[in-house]
């Protein structure tokens, strides 16, 4: 995640990720794809989190290209880029 946010630019955020998906799970975020040889992923969403409070999420849990939820768009909606 940190060479992603590297790459687009990102300075004044910190790219948090969740490799094992526990997170992701207990947010129920979790999607299993085997039609598609993915196994479990997870549905696309970005928060911002202040002193472990939600300030803003933005989640998206059905099918959309994937070109309309690219991480700079994500961060520009959440005014944060």
């Amino acid at each position: 995640m940190n060479a992603w946010a590297k790459d687009i630019g990102i300075k004044k955020v910190k790219m948090i990720p969740d490799g094992n998906g526990e997170f992701t799970r207990d947010m129920d975020m979790l999607v299993f794809k085997p039609a598609q040889n993915f196994g479990y992923r997870s549905w696309r969403y970005a928060m911002v989190i202040n002193d472990m409070k939600v300030e803003k999420c933005l989640l998206r849990k059905e099918k959309i290209r994937w070109d309309k939820t690219k991480i700079h768009m994500r961060l520009q909606s959440l005014k944060i880029y």
